[in-house]
């Protein structure tokens, strides 16, 4: 188990690496200093529905943490073990 969370870890790593090392070629910070405000708006934007799928998340966990409340708080009678 620990070994395959290294090899995934170092895989990513890797990865990371070589795509972090490219991207100062698609996109330098003078490109980014020369864009207009409304095409620096577009490019840093985020994609459609982000925004609503973080909300749905965030109640998700919400729920999900009244649930953890719940079970601890019957714990001790058994009905969550």
């Amino acid at each position: 188990m620990a070994l395959d969370s290294f090899i995934d870890n170092v895989t990513i790593l890797g990865v990371e690496a070589i795509l972090l090392d490219k991207i100062k070629d698609l996109l330098s910070y003078k490109d980014v200093a020369q864009l207009r405000g409304d095409r620096l708006a577009e490019v840093a934007a985020e994609p459609p529905g982000a925004q609503q799928e973080r909300d749905d998340l965030k109640r998700q966990v919400a729920v999900l943490l009244e649930v953890i409340r719940t079970c601890k708080k019957y714990k001790h009678a058994g009905s969550c073990t």
